[in-house]
């Protein structure tokens, strides 16, 4: 025989349990509105499973971003220093990757970063945690940005500089050509959105055959092949600094391989 102490839940206070259970607001919530249609509303989704890879794949891009910076690491421990960097770094980055991941499919959410910052700090720190995070992404969104905008307005003119050799480049030729980029990019993302996902998948097999296009290219003309002992065992630092902080920061230039790891959020929101 139950005690006094326990009585049946009435069926509000049953509705509010559900409710908290669901997610979903319970009646006792809602506002008594007649004629209110409560049923939630989504944005359409532009990106295809197949297209969502192409995005992550050409956010981080990084045969084409290491490239760009392959001098360091040749110059820093030549070989060993490019091979085993990218190994370590790898690993590294994978660990990072699969930790972001998780939290990432924990907390969707177009917020990201700071929105997971929210959800696992401490109360008494969460804000100014998550504010902090927020305007950290948005510095290194807007600095990624124009670094790779740079960096492509730098190769165009490399090319033109290719094709005729009176031209002599300026500094504001580059800054010309970037407004330019940012310019086009603004306006394909606002006009024509729909054609984005097809956009990156044009994309995604391009940097794909230009990549194996390249690695041919280079095998084929090379002449002069060194031994494998020289590429796996000899330590060559030319860049001035001592092996150690030459190794380290060879190191660090093998990281900008994996850059781009952001896009693990974008990928888990468009397929989920």
């Amino acid at each position: 025989m139950k005690g006094d102490s326990h009585h049946a839940m009435a069926p509000s206070e049953q509705s509010a349990i559900a409710s908290v259970i669901s997610c979903d607001p319970s009646p006792v919530d809602k506002p008594q509105i007649e004629n209110v249609d409560y049923q939630q509303t989504n944005l359409r989704k532009r990106f295809t499973f197949v297209s969502t890879i192409a995005f992550g794949f050409t956010t981080m891009n990084s045969w084409v971003a290491f490239a760009s910076g392959l001098a360091v690491p040749l110059s820093c421990g030549a070989g060993p220093t490019l091979i085993y960097g990218l190994l370590v770094g790898g690993i590294v980055m994978s660990i990072l990757a699969t930790g972001y991941a998780e939290l990432a499919s924990a907390f969707p959410s177009v917020g990201g970063q700071y929105h997971i910052v929210y959800m696992t700090f401490p109360a008494s720190t969460r804000r100014f945690a998550a504010f902090f995070t927020g305007w950290m992404s948005i510095l290194y969104t807007m600095g990624a940005t124009a670094s790779c905008s740079f960096f492509v307005a730098q190769s165009i003119l490399k090319l033109v500089t290719l094709s005729n050799e009176t031209y002599v480049g300026q500094s504001w030729h580059v800054y010309l050509v970037h407004i330019c980029l940012c310019t086009i990019a603004f306006l394909a993302a606002s006009r024509f959105p729909a054609a984005l996902g097809s956009i990156v998948v044009s994309v995604f097999w391009l940097s794909i055959i230009v990549f194996i296009a390249s690695l041919v290219t280079l095998l084929a003309v090379q002449e002069v092949k060194q031994p494998s002992k020289f590429v796996f065992t000899e330590f060559t630092n030319v860049s001035g600094w001592t092996n150690g902080w030459a190794a380290m920061i060879g190191l660090a230039s093998c990281l900008w391989a994996y850059c781009g790891i952001d896009a693990i959020m974008l990928k888990l929101k468009c397929i989920f």
